[in-house]
């Protein structure tokens, strides 16, 4: 029996054979990278629990009305320094110890880097009942500027919506623009001169409780806390003096929050 063989035979099927073997490989090698694409692209987990955060809003002093019968002094030091509704903004972020973990709690230390107030003091109807006499209005002035420092617990309650609880400790300086005339020689003054400095208190440190409600990148923010203040002023028989005032605040504030 004869067999057919030739050496170009092989030369053909060598090169067959080698090319259908890379295209097995190919057609193996595609699944498994069809697969593969949709998990490299799938979205990331959204992060909830921003960290900075900007607040804008308003403050109430409860209790601050003046009373008539009272001296200025004793007004001031019974914290009732006649302050309108105010203004505050905020600037800081938290640090969370627990960053890596994907529970529903955090917690960590709130900073507030800034916290700015303004409130505008009218005396006007103090001053028209003392003096029986028609008096224009003339605005005083408060500002105070703040750093808070403490501990945060942020809570993931549904979904996106975070709660923030804290507790801080601040430390602030406070001015009172008042120069109040009773008369024609009686009057009580706390503006220190050309230097806005030398009408600024001793600085003063004070507990702070907040919450926050939050959703994504909008919140809502309360915080209350007690100071008492040392401001200077003088007077027509007091040169240069001190009184303490207690101030009292009720922050209500619009969150932004960011990563």
């Amino acid at each position: 029996m004869k067999t057919n063989f030739t050496p170009w035979s092989i030369s053909i099927k060598g090169p067959l054979i080698t090319a259908f073997g890379i295209l097995l490989g190919i057609v193996a090698a595609f699944p498994v990278q069809a697969q593969e694409i949709p998990i490299a692209n799938a979205p990331k987990k959204e992060n909830v629990f921003r960290k900075g955060y900007i607040r804008v809003g308003i403050s109430q002093f409860p209790e601050n009305e003046m009373n008539f019968s009272q001296s200025p002094i004793q007004n001031l030091e019974n914290g009732q320094f006649g302050a309108s509704t105010g203004y505050v903004f905020e600037l800081g972020r938290n640090y969370y110890f627990n960053k890596k973990s994907s529970g529903i709690i955090k917690y960590g230390l709130d900073w507030t880097i800034i916290s700015a107030n303004y409130a505008e003091l009218d005396w006007t109807a103090y001053a028209a009942h003392r003096q029986q006499i028609p008096i224009s209005k003339e605005a005083f002035h408060y500002f105070s500027i703040s750093s808070k420092l403490g501990p945060v617990i942020s809570i993931k309650a549904v979904e996106a919506l975070v709660i923030d609880l804290r507790a801080q400790v601040g430390i602030g300086m406070h001015a009172m623009l008042v120069d109040y005339y009773e008369g024609d020689t009686d009057y009580i003054t706390m503006v220190g001169g050309d230097n806005p400095l030398d009408s600024a208190s001793e600085p003063s440190i004070y507990p702070s409780f907040g919450v926050t409600l939050r959703r994504k990148a909008i919140g809502l923010a309360v915080d209350y806390f007690k100071q008492t203040v040392s401001m200077k002023y003088e007077t027509e028989s007091i040169e240069y003096g001190n009184v303490d005032i207690p101030i009292a605040t009720t922050q209500v504030k619009l969150v932004f929050s960011f990563k």
